[in-house]
């Protein structure tokens, strides 16, 4: 298995992680606006998850096994009473900043039939930190997670390079 390879099952297992932590933090929210944002970011793992694995699919490499990390980031995500929404989007998104620098150069460095996937998985890290972002300045992150969904709703091929 070639480097990017590695990469993208290292990619497609963090995007089964992220679902089960986010779907577990929509489980214990108490507000149905915070159930509801929590559950957009994990459909937007899900549809990460899924261009990933398809394009794991075309390059004939099987899907990895990701069973312990998802069991471990769900289990990150336990109740923490008193911290706030803004407390949580404000501890998410140093590791996000550093999450889309680390992408940006992987999609730089992706080779020519590994850019779209590459930019895919960047667009979608972007998008988590918009999210925060917005959230932290009092507006409704939802909009930017939404229009990815609903653009890569649009494509064909997701996760293709062709």
């Amino acid at each position: 298995m070639n480097d990017f390879a590695k990469t993208l099952c290292d990619w497609y297992v963090g995007e089964m992680g992220g679902d089960a932590y986010f779907t577990r933090l929509a489980e214990h929210a108490d507000a149905t606006a915070e159930r509801d944002k929590w559950r957009l970011l994990a459909a937007l793992e899900q549809a990460t998850a899924a261009r990933l694995l398809d394009a794991l699919t075309e390059r004939g490499i099987a899907p990895p096994d990701f069973d312990a990390y998802v069991t471990a980031a769900a289990g990150r995500a336990e109740p923490r009473p008193g911290v706030t929404w803004r407390q949580q989007m404000l501890e998410m998104k140093p590791r996000l900043e550093q999450y889309v620098a680390q992408f940006q150069t992987a999609r730089d460095q992706a080779p020519p039939d590994g850019s779209v996937i590459a930019g895919d998985y960047l667009a979608h890290e972007q998008a988590l930190l918009d999210f925060v972002v917005d959230e932290i300045d009092g507006r409704d992150g939802s909009p930017v997670v939404q229009r990815l969904l609903q653009a890569w709703r649009a494509t064909q091929r997701p996760g293709g390079d062709s």
